[in-house]
């Protein structure tokens, strides 16, 4: 599901490098996401990351939030890191 959808995160990343904000680091970000049983997104929280914090985190949420997993039984908890790296 994470590898499926990473590109919605990689453009927050990537508007961070075209604003000239100088950054060739990759960032490590760590998130909490809720999904209810119908397989959309109720909540993301950005609850650790390295760098642009400030930039990156109001985009990488925005862009969590139209995530779909597959329905379940009940509402789901998943937190997860993921790690952002610069295109060569």
């Amino acid at each position: 599901m994470v590898k499926t959808n990473s590109k919605s995160i990689q453009k927050c990343y990537e508007k961070v490098l075209g604003k000239g904000m100088g950054t060739k680091d990759d960032i490590k970000v760590k998130m909490r996401v809720n999904v209810g049983s119908s397989g959309m997104v109720t909540k993301v929280k950005v609850i650790q990351i390295t760098n642009f914090g400030n930039f990156l985190t109001p985009c990488i949420e925005k862009g969590l939030k139209g995530w779909i997993f597959p329905r379940a039984d009940a509402p789901s908890e998943f937190i997860f890191p993921v790690l952002l790296t610069p295109k060569h």
